[in-house]
Order: structure tokens, then C-alpha cells, then sequence
């Protein structure tokens, strides 16, 4: 499935900054994986054009390493423990002749098999500068968390007598306490043994940790650049919102977006060049448009006065062009002339059927006339 694979390649790549693609011939057809940036890397040269020289992906279970290096020919399989490792994909030949590598290890595709998808020029997640903020947020809950259960965990300070094993265990049960002296009358100021009893809490600063609490969030969604869409002028519908305010909410996310998609398209490129040259598909890679959605509210009312008032001033292709729910201008404004068509179609066959039909009455009247006319006759 290339739209799933191709999802996850997007999410890694925003998640790590970059992510990979890996082609790879199966028994009967060919195959494309993502591979995680955790343990995969490329190396490029330094031309201008930064071309891929190899590709390096590994693991380890601890004690054994394995890893693959991949070039524009081969697979290079090396295993072994840390500072002994031995190519293991190859077939032993006689003494004095080179090893050959193993015929299944070497690619049929012509070029590089591994891309990368790059978040951008720096390679940058998309919260890798915000990490230090949420981290700050977390603490903050979990301070708010602690102190709600140092709350119900409060300490019982009695002063002024000595509670019985009884007692204790009244207070944990039945949340009741009385003291009494040895003597079982109620201690009162008169013999200096007043009894006391209250639980120690800490002092909390609910409105400093809620003040701190939203300053953190709201941080983090300007340096990360993303709309907080939880904020309260957010609860107005779309029709309250003017087109221009719209795109002002959304244009860094729009900006951020572009480049990603710039970089996507230049990614699949490369993957399906390789993936034509392998098939044999005559067709110009350059020529392949990819449609990248962007889930943006519309004021569509705003968009038809819009329309409106373009009305006389420009060609229909243009108006459509200013409706978001039209994907196709062309399509649209064809249809429609196919629609005026058909209309005028319509009414022409109604009016020849009104015309053909009372051509049919006159007829008929024209019969009865005469047959009145001969009955006089006669």
C-alpha cells in the first residue's frame, strides 16, 4: 500500500527530521520500505550537488552487530562483535581469487536505492525546538499532581496528649478523633493540657502553577508555530471569520507545509525515476504532479460575493478559480456550458412538441369541418 507507506514516511520525517526510503527487489516484483532515521544514515559527497554515496543501516542485539551498506550496485551484509566484523554475503572462491559477492545482494536498479525525505535543510523536527517546553509543561502537571496527593496523604499533628493504638486506628477508620485525659474528663484550659489536632499541607500556589501552566503552552505553540486550536477565538464558525484573517491564522503552518511538500515531491521523484528505470516505464518523472491537501477552514461566503463581483470583469475559469470547493476550473466551466446546452436543447424540443401538436389538432379540425359539409350537402 504506497499511500500507507507514504503517510508513515511523511510522520517519521516530521518526527526525526527525516526519514528514508528503501527499494528492494522481492522474488517476482519490487518493494519499497521506510526505514527509521534511529538507525539508518547517508552519506553524500561534497560536490555542489551533494550526491549519495552509501547508505549505512544497522542493529544490534548487544553482542552482535549487523549492518548493511548499500551503494548504486550492491548490498553489503557485515556482522559480527564490536571491532570484528566480517562481510557475510559473499561466496568463498578458490585460494588467491577475491571473494564474490552473493548474486541476490546485487541490485538491478540504476542508481542510488535509498532516499531521504528531509523535514527540511536543517533536518529539524517539527517540536525538536519546543522539547524543552513541553518537558516544562509535564513538570508542571505533575508538580500540580503531587501536591493534590500530599493533600490527601496530609499529616495528623496532636499536641497537648498521646493517642492509645485505639484511638489511631479509630482515625483511620471512622476519620474521628476525641481526646480525653487519663482521668476520662474532657481537657480543657484549666490544667495548662488543651488538647490540639490539625494536618500539615503544603502551602500551595494554585495561581502561580496555572499562570506558569498556560504561559508554557502558549509558548510552545508560537515557537512550534502551530495554531493552538484550543484557544477561544477559535469558537467563532468560519462565516464570522473574514478569508484574509483565516490566512493570517494559518500562514506560518501554510508556509511550513509548502516546504514539506516541496520536499516530498523532490523525494518521490527521485524513488519513482529509480522505480521507472527498473520497469522500463518511458516517462518523464518531472511530468508527475502530486496533490498535497491542506486541511484549511473556508469562508465560503465570502469567496461567492467574491465571484460576484468578478462577474463581467474576467473569464469564467478565473471567478471559479476564487471557490475553494472547485478543484477542476476547466471541468467546471465546461459542465457548465454543457448544462446551458442541454437547457437550450430543451426548451427547443418542448416548443416542437407544442408546434407538432397543434398542428395535429388543426388537422383533425379541418376533417370534422368538411364531413359537416357534405352531410349538409347531401
Amino acid at each position: 500500500n504506497f499511500t500507507d507507506k507514504a503517510s508513515e514516511y511523511a510522520k517519521t520525517a516530521d518526527i526525526y527530521g527525516r526519514a528514508y526510503f528503501r527499494a528492494f527487489d522481492t522474488a517476482d516484483s519490487i518493494d519499497i520500505a521506510v526505514l527509521s532515521p534511529r538507525d539508518t544514515l547517508i552519506v553524500y559527497d561534497n560536490t555542489p550537488l551533494n550526491n549519495p554515496v552509501i547508505a549505512i543501516n544497522y542493529s544490534t542485539n548487544g553482542i552482535n552487530n549487523d549492518i548493511w551498506v548499500m551503494d548504486d550496485v550492491a548490498d553489503y551484509h557485515f556482522s559480527g562483535s564490536k571491532g570484528n566484523l566480517n562481510m557475510v554475503n559473499i561466496q568463498e572462491t578458490e585460494d588467491g581469487q577475491p571473494n564474490i559477492l552473493n548474486q541476490e545482494n546485487i541490485h538491478s536498479f540504476e542508481g542510488f536505492p535509498v532516499f531521504e525525505l528531509p523535514e527540511n535543510d536543517e533536518r529539524v523536527g517539527i517540536f525538536d525546538n519546543v522539547l524543552s517546553l513541553i518537558d516544562a509543561a509535564d513538570e508542571i502537571l505533575s508538580s500540580k499532581a503531587n501536591d493534590i496527593n500530599s493533600i490527601s496523604n496530609g499529616i495528623l499533628v496532636v499536641t497537648g496528649a498521646q493517642l492509645t493504638d485505639d484511638q489511631l486506628a479509630n482515625v483511620k477508620t471512622m476519620h474521628v478523633l476525641n481526646l480525653y485525659d487519663n482521668d476520662d474528663d474532657a481537657l480543657s484550659d484549666s490544667n495548662n493540657k488543651t488538647p490540639n489536632a490539625y494536618y500539615v499541607t503544603p502551602d500551595i500556589n494554585d495561581d502561580m502553577q496555572e499562570h506558569m501552566l498556560d504561559r508554557t503552552i502558549e509558548q510552545v505553540y508560537q515557537n512550534a508555530q502551530v495554531v493552538n486550536m484550543n484557544d477561544s477565538k477559535f469558537g467563532q464558525s468560519a462565516s464570522a471569520i473574514s478569508g484574509i484573517a483565516l490566512k493570517q491564522r494559518y500562514q506560518d503552518m501554510m508556509s511550513k507545509a509548502e516546504t514539506k511538500a516541496s520536499k516530498m515531491d523532490s523525494s518521490l521523484r527521485a524513488l519513482f525515476s529509480c522505480l521507472f528505470s527498473k520497469l522500463k516505464v518511458n516517462a518523464n518523472v518531472q511530468n508527475i504532479e502530486f496533490n498535497h491537501k491542506q486541511s484549511i477552514p473556508k469562508n465560503v461566503l465570502e469567496e461567492a460575493q467574491t465571484v460576484q463581483a468578478l462577474d463581467g470583469q474576467v473569464t469564467n475559469e478565473t471567478k471559479l478559480s476564487a471557490l475553494s470547493l472547485v478543484k477542476d476550473t476547466h471541468a467546471e466551466v465546461q459542465n457548465w456550458l454543457n448544462e446551458q446546452e442541454q437547457g437550450v436543447q430543451n426548451v427547443k424540443d418542448i416548443v416542437n412538441n407544442a408546434i407538432k401538436n397543434a398542428g395535429s389538432d388543426n388537422n383533425g379540425g379541418d376533417s370534422d369541418d368538411n364531413s359537416n359539409n357534405s352531410e349538409e350537402t347531401d
